[in-house]
């Protein structure tokens, strides 16, 4: 099939560049005239019940705290346990990257991939990277899973866990 469309693309090249041109200007009119996609709401973010609307936001160039605190309100946050949170959460970033970062492979898991690699046929993953690369880089994420459940763990360990289901 490909071989004819080669051949009528040298014998008639006007058929392939007529062709090509109908595809184009049907392309360029149905996404002039329909556009991408339409939206229902043009709520920029919503929270619940409450929404922000493209206006608003507009408008509002600036911080608006009446905004924030309709936020936190829907939500059932104040600022200031809003702000611990992500402290929290900014804290628990930091400590999963150090970890993650720490980690490293020993010369016998590098062996041991080379010999994986050694096995596998000559060439490149579907993702572009040679095989032996991808091999490693599995090796290396799965060390540093492992490192992050281990280290999660021994948190849990040394923090005492008290749950009380009369008020859940």
């Amino acid at each position: 099939m490909i071989k004819l469309m080669r051949e009528s693309a040298h014998k008639y090249p006007w058929l392939l560049k007529s062709a090509m041109g109908i595809l184009a200007t049907a392309f360029v009119i149905t996404m002039g005239w329909w556009g991408f996609g339409e939206h229902e709401t043009d709520a920029v973010a919503s929270v619940g019940n409450l929404t922000v609307t493209r206006d608003e936001f507009s408008r509002n160039g600036k911080f608006d705290p009446e905004l924030y605190r309709r936020l936190l309100a829907a939500n059932r946050l104040t600022p200031s346990l809003f702000e611990a949170q992500q402290g929290m959460e900014l804290l628990r970033n930091k400590a999963r990257t150090i970890v993650l970062d720490s980690v490293a492979l020993t010369p016998a898991e590098i062996a041991e991939g080379q010999a994986l690699m050694a096995q596998q046929p000559p060439g490149e993953s579907a993702s572009g990277a040679p095989t032996g690369d991808r091999i490693l880089q599995a090796f290396l994420f799965q060390k540093q899973q492992r490192a992050v459940m281990a280290y999660k763990e021994a948190v849990k360990a040394r923090v005492p866990i008290e749950i009380h289901r009369e008020l859940l």
